[in-house]
């Protein structure tokens, strides 16, 4: 299998033909995605990122007319390039074309072909001062409803030998939200979700769905600059106090490394974990910025009694998947209470960015560390407190920026870096971290390598190097080292990660990139070959070679080889691979467009596994992972009944021609494939 594999990747290379042609914008949303999948975690939920890009889509920001706040909070672009082009626009008055922006330091042809489809210059979309009567008038409203499920009978939704089945509901997850929106100065919404195995207006959930979402976010102008009600996620500094939601880790964009705080933002995913409950606000005057926020929310935990009288109780883990299919998972359902008020305060002048950080929060039963040896410096206790303070100067070309904070224990955590363009064609970026073995935190999440910002010290050194216009050259060396056990690493050790990645664009429709990707970090010996596990390095090797491109107006092709091996000092050798064929066919001028991915896979084991990044339904996302051999393949179609009104319907099957069965315990199917259907309704209006 692994030998055809790669006669069919020689066919494909041989047969590349390049034409200079304009990627959709959706397109662009899909590539953008993937890049942030690869730098997170496969249980990160990352629907709320391509959400924001096609509000974008959909409401592009006016250059023109739109605040530094606003630049950065969308995410399109760092302080740095923000406050470039605000002094920019003061000095040169409007842009007139976005050409334009290539005389601005930082803003090179690449990059502003990829702000391209979410930005304009044609006047702001709802006026600032925020009258109802222009509010109805421009807002937009939208209407989601999606359903996806398992095809094949899993086990946990069968009833055997007149047991009842594991799961309470149905294999079908359901989604739904209502949005109304003003520009990006007005938002109210609602989100309502089942996951699969929960019930559905029946049993435990009589009132409908198992989880739901609102919010009310305005800025109003003046000195109030945003005001939300409801759920929505806060985002300061470098996320070593509070940071709620995505934020990028290592990745090919080696210089994309400093945190970019969005501030208070609405929340409208459907992830049960990792937003705020209650009411946040922020105010400005002058170049002064404070914001404060509130939440109040209980959250699904484990417990665990502390006395032989049952009477008190700990919470030995907050759970974060948000299922409650069966009894267990009800029974921890909102089991304890969250609080949590936070305070943050920020100054702004030209080139300077200086912070303050603070947010208390408390649960109503004490967290247990653990009994493992590796969770000895684990939170304990019901309060914790952090503190930091964040800068950010800019001195020509060159960026520093940094975040030192401390919990209630008094234990400093700080992370430090500098960005610099010496060059337009050569840019380096360099992180240091320093986490204590006892430092705690719960809601951030800085750059690091670990889980959790805790029990890791590290440098990062990226450099980008454009040598000509169609070339690009990125790499980056990732040192880090950990001063005490981990999870299923039983002493302490360092490890190392090295990127290297030639990504070669002749024009706006072609991109061809080869990427090696390495890593290194201490394991044990999953053989226990003596007495006392042995400690070993494990090198995980990732081989891509990549290419999109897109034929006349309407055929969008793409194919990927990845190959990956792991080598260890006492573990056997593994590798595997996996070839995947991509199609889009995009019609002008028609109602209907499809897309079809077929992948062929073989590797030695679950521990050799590559994450193939699919196309999905808007604001869905796919990133299966591929083991053993096999097949796996899709085919997503869109239509548009009228103007407002779409449908996507997306089917998709693995198959695994050697295995007479899929998955354990309730996930297990008595079958050689899995399959998923999922359609999703969308109405604007």
């Amino acid at each position: 299998m692994k030998r055809i594999i790669f006669v069919l990747a020689l066919l494909q290379v041989c047969s590349f033909r390049i034409f200079a042609q304009n990627v959709l914008p959706e397109e662009k949303v899909s590539q953008q995605t993937e890049t942030v999948a690869e730098t997170v975690s496969e249980t990160t939920d990352i629907s709320e990122l391509e959400d924001t890009r096609l509000e974008l889509l959909k409401r592009p920001l006016d250059l023109n007319h739109c605040s530094r706040e606003l630049l950065i909070s969308s995410g399109l672009m760092d302080d740095l390039k923000a406050n470039a082009l605000v002094q920019h626009l003061q000095m040169h008055g409007l842009l007139i074309r976005l050409e334009e922006l290539q005389s601005i330091d930082g803003f090179d042809l690449m990059f502003i072909r990829s702000i391209q489809p979410y930005v304009k210059l044609d006047g702001p979309a709802v006026d600032p001062r925020l009258s109802p009567a222009i509010l109805f008038e421009q807002g937009k409203h939208e209407i989601i409803w999606r359903m996806q499920r398992i095809i094949e009978k899993q086990e946990g939704y069968q009833s055997i030998n007149n047991y009842q089945p594991a799961y309470n509901g149905s294999p079908w997850k359901i989604y739904s939200r209502y949005r109304f929106t003003a520009g990006n100065y007005f938002s109210m919404g609602i989100v309502a979700e089942k996951d699969a195995g929960e019930e559905y207006f029946k049993g435990k959930q009589s009132g409908g769905y198992d989880f739901y979402s609102a919010h009310l976010f305005i800025r109003p102008g003046g000195l109030v600059k945003t005001i939300v009600l409801g759920d929505y996620q806060v985002q300061f500094s470098q996320g070593l106090v509070a940071w709620s939601g995505l934020a990028f880790g290592k990745s090919s964009e080696v210089i994309s490394v400093q945190r970019q705080g969005r501030g208070i933002r609405p929340y409208s995913s459907a992830n049960e974990f990792g937003f705020l409950r209650g009411f946040a606000i922020r105010l400005q005057k002058n170049n002064w910025i404070t914001d404060v926020w509130l939440s109040n929310r209980r959250l699904d935990a484990n417990l665990i009694p502390v006395d032989t009288l049952y009477e008190d109780f700990a919470i030995s883990s907050i759970s974060e998947d948000g299922y409650h299919r069966n009894y267990s998972e009800l029974e921890d359902k909102n089991k304890i209470q969250q609080r949590i008020a936070g305070f943050h305060l920020q100054y702004l002048h030209k080139s300077l960015n200086l912070e303050f950080t603070n947010q208390y929060i408390d649960y109503n039963l004490p967290l247990f560390a653990g009994s493992n040896i590796y969770e000895k410096f684990d939170l304990s206790g019901k309060q914790l407190m952090n503190s930091s303070f964040g800068y950010a100067y800019s001195y020509r070309n060159i960026r520093f920026f940094g975040e030192i904070a401390r919990d209630q224990q008094g234990d400093i955590a700080m992370l430090n870096g500098v960005l610099s363009s010496l060059d337009p064609r050569f840019s380096f970026s360099l992180v240091n971290r320093q986490y204590p073995t006892d430092y705690g935190c719960i809601s951030c999440n800085p750059f690091r390598e670990s889980s959790k910002p805790q029990n890791e010290a590290g440098t990062y050194m990226g450099i980008q190097i454009i040598p000509f216009r169609v070339l690009k050259v990125s790499a980056y060396l990732d040192l880090f080292s950990f001063a005490w056990l981990r999870y299923q690493v039983d002493a302490p050790g360092k490890g190392k990660e090295w990127l290297l990645q030639l990504t070669y664009t002749p024009n706006r429709s072609t991109e061809i990139y080869l990427r090696l990707r390495k890593q290194v970090k201490p394991g044990d010996d999953p053989g226990h070959r003596n007495p006392i596990d042995l400690q070993e390095d494990l090198g995980r090797t990732n081989l891509r070679f990549n290419a999109r491109f897109k034929i006349g107006s309407d055929w969008i092709f793409q194919q990927r080889l990845e190959w990956v091996n792991i080598k260890g000092d006492y573990t056997k050798h593994e590798s595997g691979a996996v070839l995947c064929q991509d199609l889009q066919y995009r019609p002008m001028g028609k109602s209907w467009s499809i897309a079809v991915r077929f992948a062929v896979f073989n590797t030695d084991s679950y521990d050799s596994r590559v994450y193939a990044y699919e196309q999905d339904l808007p604001g869905s996302y796919s990133i299966p992972a591929l083991y053993y051999e096999g097949t796996r393949y899709y085919l997503m179609t869109r239509y548009r009944i009228r103007r407002g009104v779409d449908v996507w319907v997306r089917f998709g099957r693995t198959i695994y021609p050697e295995r007479s069965s899929i998955g354990t315990s309730s996930e297990a199917i008595s079958e050689s494939h899995k399959s998923e259907l999922k359609a999703q309704l969308r109405i604007d209006f």
